[in-house]
């Protein structure tokens, strides 16, 4: 029997806007939301381990994230879901300039025996984006646009 789509899609979306506010108010809030067995990829460079990511996420202060799209899918072997996320960033860069860039990020959640998720991977990466096209008023939660 198929499991209904809302079943999975409530968890990642409270996952992913706590995840982001924390980003945004603290980055090292998100602590808590990574393992020594973690592992991110950020614009091609890897980083194993809950230190690591901690000391590359809290590197670049000032960025601001907005969601625009988000999906994901559930995995029956191990109730793991797999999330993906596209949004734009607004990111200080040393010269004082803001800059602002499109970001898409895979992040695979494993279940706690607590009933929360905790982040195994993460992939995440940014392209420029024309100003043209940079999107005024898009909420930093997930809630301009969710589909499964």
């Amino acid at each position: 029997m198929e499991r209904p789509t809302a079943d999975i899609h409530k968890p990642a979306v409270d996952f992913v806007a706590s995840y982001y506010d924390k980003l945004a108010v603290d980055p090292a809030g998100v602590g808590d939301l990574y393992t020594e067995g973690s592992w991110v990829t950020i614009q091609g460079e890897t980083i194993h381990g809950k230190e690591g990511i901690l000391a590359k996420l809290t590197s670049r202060p000032g960025c601001k994230r907005r969601i625009t799209d988000f999906d994901c899918h559930s995995c029956d072997d191990g109730g793991w879901l797999l999330v993906f996320v596209n949004g734009v960033v607004d990111v200080v860069q040393q010269d004082g300039k803001q800059h602002t860039l499109n970001f898409c990020q895979t992040l695979r959640l494993m279940p706690t025996p607590q009933g929360h998720f905790y982040i195994l991977n993460d992939i995440f990466c940014e392209a420029a984006l024309p100003q043209s096209q940079v999107m005024e008023g898009v909420p930093a939660n997930v809630a301009t646009s969710t589909h499964t």
